[in-house]
């Protein structure tokens, strides 16, 4: 028996782009999103992926506890494409615990 899966709406952010036409045009392009790693104190010298605008992103006050880059990058993410909207209408319509993000 084969599970269906229901995706009405998606976004995608990372080192290619910043939501789904940057992300789309990227893969088009064949472009790659790494550079040369620039961490401080980074000892290996490597390439990293690192997605533009994060660190200048502040989440909002209510979330300002749980500050972090990790959390910058989601907060960026959901609000691509109408991603966080689409959340909040599937979820009055069919239930919280009927949704995935």
């Amino acid at each position: 028996m084969r599970s269906l899966l229901y995706l009405p709406h998606f976004t995608a952010t990372s080192c290619i782009g910043i939501g789904n036409g940057e992300t789309r045009a990227a893969l088009l392009a064949r472009r790659s999103g790494l550079a040369p790693c620039d961490f401080d104190g980074a000892p290996l010298a490597t390439w990293t992926g690192a997605v533009q605008g994060v660190d200048a992103l502040e989440l909002p006050a209510a979330l300002a506890p749980f500050n972090c880059r990790n959390n910058r990058l989601a907060q960026l993410a959901l609000e691509q494409d109408g991603f966080a909207q689409a959340v909040h209408e599937a979820a009055r319509e069919l239930g919280p615990s009927r949704i995935g993000v």
